[in-house]
């Protein structure tokens, strides 16, 4: 009874872990696709291509992605592997923090005086 009791808790757990809803942008699979696609000649991007398949390094970024990254960004709002660049502009008093979010192709400017925010732009 004590063994039955075990594995429903952790099949409890784990559907309710994999049943959060998260679809996700799967960050760290599509830099591994970008990666891989970058290399030149086709021949040794299909070798390439196939030695990370056959050593699943596609099928463990894919589960990290589905398990991992994607659920952080499910409770968190922030993926860990997204590809934001932050620039921190200062001159004097005044202050302005870009973030290009090229997943989203969104860019947002920050505009602070004295450290308090003055305007935000957003394109």
């Amino acid at each position: 009874m004590k063994k039955y009791s075990k594995v429903m808790l952790i099949a409890m757990l784990s559907l309710g872990f994999l049943n959060s809803a998260c679809y996700g942008p799967f960050s760290l699979t599509k830099k591994l696709y970008r990666w891989n696609s970058a290399i030149d000649g086709k021949w040794a991007r299909e070798g390439v291509f196939l030695g990370l398949a056959v050593i699943p390094v596609y099928g463990l970024g894919l589960l990290a992605d589905a398990l991992v990254f994607n659920s952080i960004e499910f409770w968190t709002g922030d993926n860990p592997m997204s590809t934001k660049s932050i620039r921190t502009l200062k001159n004097g008093e005044a202050e302005a923090v870009m973030v290009f979010d090229p997943s989203k192709r969104r860019l947002r400017i920050d505009n602070f005086q004295k450290g308090r925010p003055v305007s935000t732009m957003e394109r």
